[in-house]
């Protein structure tokens, strides 16, 4: 969330994106900058603060500012967000309709083989296997964890 007041007017979401990229080094803002609210509702309301939306160049920059985004002097709160859908698959549990970041299962499945462990940690069962942690080789049989 970020002050509302001095970004309200006219060209204010331009010089927000442009105090963003300017006071956190190596961020560079790709979009532009919008309020999550309509903007009627933020006028009818005046809250003193409202959440903006916008995107970063790479993960790393969006972590540099989940880590602590500062505007105006002042450090605010940043959460990455991650549009999810019917498409979207969790890595953690395989399953449809959500991403990791809002898996509630306490259970975690393998996307390579179905087995209980993340997909970044597959390895082939194989012993001299040249393959790549996480990655398909030559020797895995695939299996769906959704239709396990």
């Amino acid at each position: 969330m970020v002050p509302v007041a001095p970004y309200c007017e006219r060209d204010g979401l331009d010089i927000l994106k442009e105090v963003i990229e300017a006071e956190n080094d190596g961020v560079e803002v790709t979009t532009r900058v919008r309020w999550l609210k309509p903007w009627a509702l933020i006028r009818q309301h005046q809250p003193p603060m409202a959440t903006v939306l916008f995107s970063v160049r790479n993960r790393k920059q969006a972590q540099k500012l989940v880590a602590g985004m500062r505007i105006a002097g002042r450090k605010y709160n940043a959460a990455a967000f991650i549009q999810e859908g019917t498409d979207a698959q969790c890595a953690k549990c395989c399953e449809w309709g959500h991403t990791e970041f809002k898996c509630n299962r306490n259970r975690v499945f393998c996307g390579l083989c179905a087995e209980d462990h993340t997909t970044d940690k597959h390895t082939c069962p194989v012993k001299d296997c040249k393959g790549i942690k996480g990655r398909i080789c030559p020797h895995i049989v695939m299996q769906c964890a959704a239709c396990k």
